[in-house]
């Protein structure tokens, strides 16, 4: 009678810690169609209800700028700013939406007088950019014919090369953006050693 009674007590107390235990929580997964964009940091792919709320990352791609978050291939409609609200529910997927902007690309032709800090710009049509020609050292104090064209927009190199200019600092050009593809050349045509 003791063992039934001991065998009936351990099946109770079975019974009633399976009883007692809560199901983990169902994982819902997110999927990021970023075509041809990355994140700059880990962005999470799953949660579940107890997940505090959480806003997506904002993805960047080189040469264009996210216009936001859609819930469909047809991106419409898309978000800047999508959070995923504690207790929400449901697997999602979210395609990024992209808005390309103009580039603009640098060429040093002639004498190795100048260098940039990059050969390639991008910006929104209407943007002004300053281009920093940043001067060798062997070329400050030196006189320097030099002129700098936008070769997309039909500008070509001079048959006469302009005067030459005291070279003693970077020289900065402001541009704007008036189409999606840009070609500015800067033709250094010659250098004449200061005195």
């Amino acid at each position: 009678m003791r063992k039934i009674f001991s065998f009936l007590l351990l099946g109770f107390l079975a019974v009633a810690f399976c009883g007692c235990t809560q199901a983990e929580p169902a994982v819902y997964h997110i999927t990021y169609h970023l075509d041809g964009g990355a994140f700059d940091t880990t962005s999470p792919t799953s949660f579940d209800e107890n997940t505090p709320s959480f806003t997506l990352s904002s993805p960047t791609r080189i040469g264009y700028v996210f216009d936001g978050w859609a819930m469909s291939a047809e991106l419409t409609d898309p978000q800047k700013t999508v959070v995923i609200e504690q207790g929400s529910a449901g697997s999602r997927e979210y395609h990024a939406v992209w808005r390309q902007l103009a580039k603009l690309e640098i060429s040093l032709l002639g004498v190795n007088a100048f260098s940039t800090e990059q050969a390639v710009y991008f910006g929104e049509i209407g943007d002004i950019l300053l281009i920093d020609f940043i001067p060798h050292e062997a070329v400050l104090g030196s006189s320097v014919s030099w002129e700098c064209f936008d070769a997309s927009l039909g500008g070509e190199v001079s048959p006469t090369a302009p005067a030459p200019a005291l070279v003693s600092e970077t020289i900065t050009v402001s541009f704007v953006f008036v189409q999606m593809e840009h070609s500015v050349h800067m033709v250094v045509y010659s250098i004449t050693e200061g005195s």
